[in-house]
């Protein structure tokens, strides 16, 4: 039978009391919320196992992070200190690069770049983030660095990955305008001709991207610098933007086979 709230709440008092003895009431102040909070949050059920005994073993573990960790995360949190920030981002960046790595990414600086954004959007969550004293700090925001990276593989690159393969013909075209070796002659113009007037068609800065990307061979980072985006958002405009020319092209040679 699975332990009910009241009955945990009851088990934390009794440990809560203890803590009031020895440590005195401003710490259990700053603890008895943090184990209601964690309650809420079904932490508190997960750790007893619905094993009573297993109560008080969590509040002292929360007593004891506390302790040791409060410090560290009032000075990344709220006073925000640089050193500490620095050490932090550059752990993070590294969480980040082997998360890809281990996705299928590249060992390219792009790469780097993507983890480098990654990891500052997971620096941003993590300076309003819940820590709930029952874990260590390192797997804590190792987590929220993962999550991050999850979310940007789903948004963004995958997609442009995913689109670059679907659309092998277009991208290799779109690459070997520069390299006329590649066509013959007669060919190539007619490929370049068709091509160039389904990117004129293009909204200004899906062109820009295109024009960047395949054109100036410029990488994401130097796209998202000359445009004042984010890696992020150049993935999203070229995954767009090769949408596009497909339909223009289909659209435009369909209509010729009429």
């Amino acid at each position: 039978m699975s332990l009910q709230p009241e009955e945990i709440k009851s088990e934390m008092e009794k440990a809560l009391e203890v803590l009031s003895e020895q440590s005195g009431i401003e710490l259990t102040g700053k603890i008895r919320p943090i184990l209601y909070a964690n309650l809420d949050r079904g932490r508190v059920q997960t750790f007893v196992e619905d094993d009573v005994a297993h109560v008080n073993e969590y509040v002292w573990r929360v007593v004891e992070k506390y302790l040791r960790l409060n410090a560290l995360l009032h000075r990344l949190q709220i006073e925000k200190v640089n050193n500490d920030w620095e050490l932090v981002l550059k752990q993070m960046e590294k969480w980040a690069y082997r998360f890809l790595l281990k996705k299928g990414y590249q060992e390219v600086v792009d790469t780097w770049e993507n983890a480098r954004e990654c990891a500052s959007e997971a620096a941003s969550k993590l300076l309003g983030a819940y820590f709930p004293y029952d874990t260590e700090f390192e797997p804590w925001a190792h987590v929220i660095v993962q999550n991050v990276c999850l979310k940007y593989i789903r948004t963004t690159s995958k997609d442009v990955s995913v689109v670059e393969e679907s659309y092998d013909d277009l991208v290799g075209t779109l690459k070997s305008i520069n390299n006329p070796g590649l066509f013959a002659v007669d060919n190539q113009n007619e490929l370049h001709g068709e091509l160039m007037d389904a990117i004129e068609q293009l909204t200004p800065l899906r062109r820009d991207v295109i024009d960047m990307k395949y054109f100036k061979g410029l990488s994401p980072a130097e796209i998202a610098k000359k445009l004042t985006k984010s890696v992020r958002a150049v993935h999203s405009l070229q995954f767009h933007a090769i949408h596009d020319l497909r339909k223009i092209l289909t659209k435009n040679r369909d209509k010729l086979n009429d």
